[in-house]
């Protein structure tokens, strides 16, 4: 999920179909043979008609001139013998609400075709495909994000969202694609989908990053760094921006594509109020914020390109029988949003941040670097917790009145100084 200033324009590659590693000069010949006669099935002619624009189906290879038109490349690692998929996206400088709808359903509709035949499906079958996928991609585009917000997902994620169509449809065009390539896809209908949803998937962040300029984005606060930095050890990125109240779909809190994130909430989010124990409002936030940040760093594993990112996200979607719950990356943003808890949500560990706020710890012991804090087996009712230049204590009276300290100093991320005996 994704931004315009991380979103590859005029990526434009030339087309090659490597031969796949062989042993020995023979095997190399051989493998080159065959993938030369699969290029030819999959160009199914298209290339003979590259500079006849009346023909809609061929995708012309040239870098546009049109700033408003950004070309993309993506290819599937689970078949490397296969050439990327190119295509290109137009969308204006500017965008409005009531327009960004249409230059998305519009996009879908100038790539899809292109990437049917790229895909190599038989010519004939192609404009009867692109009028009854369609709407089946623009729906799929808009329910690999969720369909309910993310601070409530269901006690059941073996839930699988209704999507018989699309997967019909997708299982479709693998059976109209050319034998020989075909025979060779690893994965087959998930990799159908996925060629046929990224367009879709880019369009989104690049619309999205035009409908909200970068400069409109805010960086993290030190509220929200407190948690940040203790799950991701990110202090204060200032590549992550957060758009609030952005316009996306009123039945999703928020979306992530590249280092920007678009949420619904609002920006009054971004501070904790004291106590944080009764702060649910910021509670919640920091929750989704920290959700989203997953889905930065996925993005990140994927040399910060989100055509790739998307690849693999569209990919986990599909082999978790199309659903987001399911989806590897959804499960691994669930888990991270639920790992601070400690520092969030209990009635000891919210007692830190409210201290580190009441007395400019900030400052001093800089930001927790550890996801929970840690219990004395010698002192009942000491608590530490440990930070970046030193250390926070809390005394706590039986009653949950606790009295807080700071040690200045380096310390690991057990709350013991280092070169230091621990007297715990």
């Amino acid at each position: 999920m994704m931004h315009l200033g991380l979103l590859p324009s005029a990526l434009l590659l030339t087309w090659a179909l490597p031969f796949a590693h062989a042993d020995g000069l023979n095997q190399k010949l051989e493998s080159a043979t065959t993938n030369r006669s699969l290029a030819s099935t999959f160009n199914n002619s298209c290339s003979r008609q590259i500079e006849d624009k009346s023909n809609p189906l061929c995708l012309d290879p040239k870098p546009p001139r049109d700033p408003s038109v950004h070309s993309y490349t993506v290819s599937d690692p689970d078949n490397p013998w296969m050439r990327p998929f190119s295509f290109h996206l137009t969308v204006p400088r500017t965008l409005t609400a009531a327009t960004w709808a249409k230059i998305q359903i519009a996009n879908i509709r100038s790539t899809l075709p292109s990437i049917l035949r790229q895909l190599g499906v038989d010519p004939t079958q192609v404009a009867d495909l692109v009028s009854e996928g369609l709407p089946l991609v623009v729906a799929a585009n808009d329910a690999i994000h969720g369909k309910r917000s993310i601070l409530s997902p269901p006690s059941n994620l073996a839930r699988r969202e209704p999507t018989s169509n699309i997967r019909s449809w997708v299982r479709k065009v693998g059976s109209s694609i050319a034998r020989p390539v075909r025979e060779r896809v690893h994965d087959l209908e998930c990799f159908v989908f996925s060629a046929v949803i990224i367009p879709a998937y880019v369009s989104s962040a690049l619309t999205l990053s035009v409908l909200h300029p970068a400069a409109n984005g805010e960086e993290t606060t030190a509220d929200q760094d407190f948690f940040i930095n203790a799950l991701y050890g990110l202090s204060h990125d200032r590549a992550v921006r957060v758009h609030y109240s952005a316009r996306i779909p009123d039945d999703i809190a928020a979306v992530t594509y590249g280092n920007r994130i678009y949420t619904s909430a609002h920006r009054s989010s971004k501070l904790a109020r004291r106590p944080l124990l009764r702060d649910r409002f910021f509670q919640q936030s920091t929750k989704l914020l920290l959700h989203e940040l997953a889905h930065v760093m996925q993005f990140r594993a994927f040399d910060h390109s989100i055509p790739a990112s998307g690849w693999a996200y569209l990919k986990g979607y599909c082999n978790a029988g199309y659903s987001y719950f399911r989806n590897p990356y959804e499960i691994e943003a669930y888990e991270k949003q639920e790992q601070v808890n400690e520092l969030l949500e209990d009635r000891i560990g919210t007692q830190f941040m409210d201290l580190w706020k009441t007395n400019f710890w900030a400052t001093t012991l800089g930001l927790p670097i550890r996801r929970d804090y840690i219990r004395s087996p010698n002192r009942p009712g000491q608590f530490a917790l440990p930070f970046q230049n030193g250390r926070a204590t809390l005394d706590c009276k039986p009653n949950g009145e606790c009295a807080g300290t700071a040690e200045v100093g380096l310390v690991d991320d057990s709350g013991v100084e280092r070169g230091a005996t621990s007297t715990e």
